[in-house]
């Protein structure tokens, strides 16, 4: 490859007879004769998935850049082995917000994650945060933001989180907040079904 203006990183993930797509990422540029880059990648983690595995990485994903007839040697691949991480419990201790809000100006909002369990909580994981005319999540209602995050929480202790951003095409309404915190399940826990919380008031 002379030039390349596009170049995709597709990483696979091999579960026995299965691949599993894990991470995708991009990267826009030229990339000369003889030249290389380095790059990495947070990516979720089945936590169903123990034992070895191999990964496999494919560049140029999606077949944008033509290579002629060199398109066989865009994929490679390495083994790893995954552990079961150990029982923690987490669940939404806190959320803070402002007492009113107005429509397109920004808002600032944060919550604490404590870890209840008897191990540390660690890992990489979402945390969601929701508008909600009432304190049940539920399908209506708006997705404020999902963040990822690592995290290592030690047993009864706690994480800060924080969001600033703009109140945009949101209907006028009152409304409670809804943290979720690990939404994806990817951290080992005791329980999954304590891990939403609303605010007390709207």
């Amino acid at each position: 490859m002379d030039r390349q203006k596009f170049i995709y990183q597709l990483i696979l993930f091999w579960i026995l007879v299965q691949i599993l797509e894990i991470g995708t990422m991009s990267k826009v540029g030229p990339l000369n004769a003889g030249q290389n880059y380095t790059d990495s990648i947070n990516v979720f983690l089945p936590i169903s998935a123990l034992g070895n595995y191999v990964i496999f990485i494919k560049t140029d994903g999606n077949n944008n850049v033509y290579e002629h007839n060199m398109e066989g040697n865009n994929t490679s691949f390495g083994f790893i082995n995954i552990e079961q991480q150990l029982l923690s419990d987490l669940i939404v201790s806190e959320i803070t917000h402002p007492a009113q809000a107005i429509a397109g100006d920004s808002i600032t909002i944060s919550w604490k994650v404590k870890n209840t369990g008897l191990n540390p909580a660690t890992g990489y994981m979402k945390n969601a945060v929701y508008l909600s005319t009432d304190s049940i999540k539920s399908v209506n209602d708006v997705l404020l933001v999902s963040a990822p995050t690592s995290i290592n929480i030690a047993p009864q202790s706690e994480a800060t989180f924080n969001y600033s951003g703009e109140l945009t095409g949101v209907p006028l309404n009152d409304y409670h907040l809804i943290v979720h915190t690990d939404v994806l399940n990817n951290i080992y826990e005791s329980s999954d079904s304590n891990n939403i919380s609303s605010s007390e008031s709207k």
